[in-house]
C-alpha cells in the first residue's frame, strides 16, 4: 500500500470537505499512520527526496516495525527545565518530597536528583 492509499479523507475524520476549487494544504490531509506523516513532511521539505525513495523507505520501515508500537521520545530536555525549576521552587517554599512526587509523577530519587542538580 502506498502513502497515497493510507491517507484518510476529511469526511472519514468528520471534517467538512474542501471545495474542488480550493487548494489543499499538505497538513490538512490527516492520517493515523506515522510513516505516511513523516514521509509526507520529508517530501514537502526536501524536493530531491522522490516519491520512489519515499515508497522504498516506507517498505523497509514496515518490514522492520510492522505490528509493533515503537516508542518516540521527546527531545532531551524539552519542557523539563521549566518543570524542574517549578519543582525547586515548590521545594524551597516548603513542599514535601512525597507531594512533589505525586504532583509531577516522579519518584523520590528523581526529585532528589533534580534538587541536587541545582546546588
Amino acid at each position: 500500500m502506498t502513502m497515497k492509499q493510507q491517507t484518510m479523507s476529511p469526511a472519514a475524520k468528520g471534517r467538512p470537505q474542501r471545495q474542488p476549487d480550493e487548494p489543499s494544504l499538505p497538513w490538512e490531509e490527516m492520517t493515523d499512520d506515522i510513516i505516511v506523516d513523516v514521509l509526507r513532511r520529508v517530501l514537502e521539505l526536501a524536493p530531491a527526496f522522490t516519491q520512489a525513495l519515499a515508497d522504498q523507505v516506507d517498505r523497509e520501515i514496515r518490514s522492520r516495525w510492522a505490528g509493533d508500537a515503537p516508542y518516540i521520545s521527546a527531545r532531551a530536555g524539552e519542557g523539563r527545565s521549566r518543570r524542574n525549576e517549578a519543582i525547586r521552587r515548590d521545594y524551597r517554599s516548603g513542599e514535601r518530597t512525597g507531594l512533589l512526587c505525586r504532583r509531577y509523577g516522579l519518584t523520590p530519587r528523581q526529585i532528589q536528583r533534580i534538587l541536587a542538580a541545582a546546588e
